[in-house]
Parts: C-alpha cells; sequence; structure tokens
C-alpha cells in the first residue's frame, strides 16, 4: 500500500465516537490508548494516557490518509480538523527508517501485546 500518514485533531467527543466506531469492528491498532470493549462491538471504557476522555479537549490523532477519509468504518476521523497529509513518505518507508534506525543502534524490534483493547 502506498498510504501516507495524516495527523488531524478531534475533540473528546469526537474521540469517544471514534473509539465506539473501533469497538463496533472489534478493534483496530492504536496507541496511547486503552478501550474496553464487548465481544458485540459495545464501547464499556476508554481512556488517552491513563486518563478519562475530557468531551472539552483536543486530541491529535495520527493515522493513514486511507483512514483519514473515513474508511473502514473509522466515519469519525472524515470530521478531523486540522488536517495535514504528509504525502511526501509512506507509512511503509516510515516504519522501514525507523527499523533501519533501531538496527544502527543495535536494537532489535520487540513486539508484544500489552492490552491496549480488551473485550469483556
Amino acid at each position: 500500500f502506498e498510504n501516507t500518514l495524516a495527523l488531524l485533531t478531534l475533540n473528546g467527543n469526537e474521540l469517544l465516537q471514534l473509539f465506539a466506531e473501533i469497538a463496533k469492528v472489534g478493534g483496530e491498532a492504536i496507541s496511547g490508548a486503552r478501550l474496553t470493549i464487548t465481544p458485540a462491538g459495545e464501547l464499556l471504557t476508554a481512556t488517552v494516557n491513563g486518563k478519562p476522555v475530557a468531551a472539552e479537549r483536543e486530541y491529535r490523532i495520527a493515522t493513514s490518509d486511507y483512514l483519514s477519509q473515513g474508511n473502514d468504518k473509522l466515519y469519525t476521523l472524515a470530521k478531523g480538523r486540522n488536517k495535514v497529509i504528509k504525502s511526501d513518505i509512506t507509512i511503509r518507508d516510515l516504519m522501514i527508517q525507523h527499523i533501519a534506525h533501531l538496527h544502527s543502534r543495535g536494537k532489535a524490534v520487540e513486539a508484544s501485546t500489552d492490552g491496549r483493547i480488551t473485550v469483556k
């Protein structure tokens, strides 16, 4: 895929709606947040950086240009404001650069599950 990085802003209510959409599809890759969802796709709880989502606060989201258009049933992302799409580099190339940087420092890529989305 040739997806590029997109940055956008959502308020707390929109972020909760996005989390509900993520729950409805059974989960998506997220970072900085923790969700508890039901097997039926209902959002039970959501925190960002360990804190409840504040309705009046603005949250900066990094995602793909494809998802930022509301695709894959993540409709709320299309409502994002202050949208910036970095079309000069693909997400794939950003990942390659990051892995090369880790390798140059003698570090390995590590993966683990950390409970970002819990199904109850």
